[in-house]
């Protein structure tokens, strides 16, 4: 029983971080756009649509929709304003982050939520697809010897994707 409780315990006091990440499935809304900030680091502002629908009691279809502002900075900013277009289905994790500001001598709060990874869910229209490269013709590989053998650890931090 004591061992059950400090595992409980333990899990709450260190990843209490968690209990701030949300996932949104939703469409952009429109183009995102970018902007440099004082810092150089690159801002992206954009709102998803979520949308639910439901038949009411008369067999009548409601849609009820709701948007989520997001912001993503830096490289995930970069290219997320690449690829993504008004329309396509986006999956977004977010830590949500509450702003307030002065508008009219009220105060007001703004609910918005920090971006910590984005899936763009839709392929591009094959218009929009690069087309393929053209065929070469088959390179031969040198041959090397059995004894001879590739280095494992033959590269650096730098090509690691994480």
């Amino acid at each position: 029983m004591r061992k059950s409780i400090f595992l409980i315990y333990n899990f709450f006091t260190s990843n209490f971080y968690l209990m701030n990440q949300v996932t949104f499935i939703g469409r952009l809304g429109a183009d995102p756009e970018s902007k440099k900030m004082n810092n150089g680091e690159t801002v992206c502002r954009f709102r998803l649509a979520m949308s639910k629908r439901w038949k009411d009691k008369d067999g009548n279809v409601q849609e009820h929709t709701v948007w989520a502002t997001c912001i993503a900075y830096s490289q995930t900013a970069d290219i997320f304003v690449k690829w993504a277009r008004k329309g396509n289905r986006i999956a977004v994790q977010a830590m949500y982050e509450p702003r307030e500001y002065e508008a009219n001598g009220a105060r007001q709060t703004a609910h918005e939520f920090k971006v910590v990874q984005v899936d763009i869910l839709d392929y591009p229209a094959k218009e929009e697809q690069a087309p393929p490269p053209p065929p070469q013709a088959p390179v031969q590989q040198p041959v090397t010897p059995k004894t001879q053998r590739p280095l494992i650890n033959d590269f650096s931090n730098e090509d690691l994707p994480f």
